[in-house]
């Protein structure tokens, strides 16, 4: 997948989904439209490019990042759930740490996140090239596949899911989940060494490196969401710009449309 341009323990998600945080509401989140909220259930959604009457649409008119502000996504006052970050970075003799992730964060037990698994793949990388009497010698581990790596492990990890225009959310699949999943993140730490020349005459010089990417949601894709209320059970999606690279996570709200 394209490298995109999310931690919370479980003691806070079980405590966070009896209630909503009366603190919380509205912080960051446009106001929420007009309009007359029915007690319709659906089981399933299209995502379109046009919206039409039985969604709602919340727009954000400010500009990003919309990191760890509250959402209400059915119009009663109170934050539904975030998108939450990590970043961090470190220098210490010569090795370089980076890493930074974006996470949706439930707030409410009724709200729900469509999730998916994946296989992430790991994989080693040595290689030693000579450029004149010169000679580096990489070794580098990653989650990005190259010509000449090996697979050294693969492990399931479930993240939220992208849709696309014209796929259908449907609200009884098991891929739901109200607890925090990540929804991209990021890890790299470097270092670089030079040994000088050796008694033919060839300087060294070694580079080793780690380096993941991990997620599955792309730029141009949409995250699907279920509220089960008194009122039902409504669908929605959300329309967003989103990346980690290096210690800066960036997250930013385009629109969100949900059932009535």
């Amino acid at each position: 997948m394209n490298k995109l341009i999310f931690i919370i323990t479980a003691t806070t998600v079980l405590l966070s989904s009896c209630r909503k945080d009366p603190a919380v509401v509205g912080i960051g989140d446009e106001t929420c439209p007009d309009f007359e909220q029915t007690s319709d259930s659906y089981d399933e959604l299209v995502i379109t490019a046009e919206t039409h009457d039985v969604l709602f649409q919340k727009t954000w008119t400010t500009d990003g990042p919309h990191i760890d502000e509250f959402v209400d996504c059915n119009c009663d006052g109170s934050g539904d759930f975030k998108i939450s970050s990590t970043s961090d970075f470190d220098y210490y003799d010569g090795f370089t740490i980076s890493q930074s992730s974006l996470t949706f964060q439930p707030s409410v037990g009724e709200l729900f996140v469509y999730t998916e698994t994946a296989n992430d793949t790991t994989y080693s990388y040595n290689q030693d090239d000579t450029t004149g009497n010169s000679i580096m010698h990489t070794a580098l581990t990653t989650s990005h596949y190259q010509e000449g790596a090996i697979e050294n492990g693969v492990n399931n990890n479930t993240y939220v899911k992208g849709f696309n225009l014209g796929d259908t959310i449907r609200s009884n699949h098991f891929s739901w989940s109200a607890a925090s999943i990540k929804m991209l993140s990021h890890y790299e730490n470097q270092n670089s060494w030079f040994f000088g020349a050796d008694t033919n005459g060839y300087y060294h010089e070694a580079y080793q490196g780690t380096i993941y990417d991990r997620g599955i949601v792309n730029q141009g894709e949409y995250i699907a969401v279920k509220y089960v209320g008194e009122k039902g059970t409504k669908l929605g999606y959300i329309k967003f710009y989103a990346y980690t690279s290096g210690s800066h996570p960036y997250f930013k709200f385009e629109f969100m449309r949900m059932h009535r």
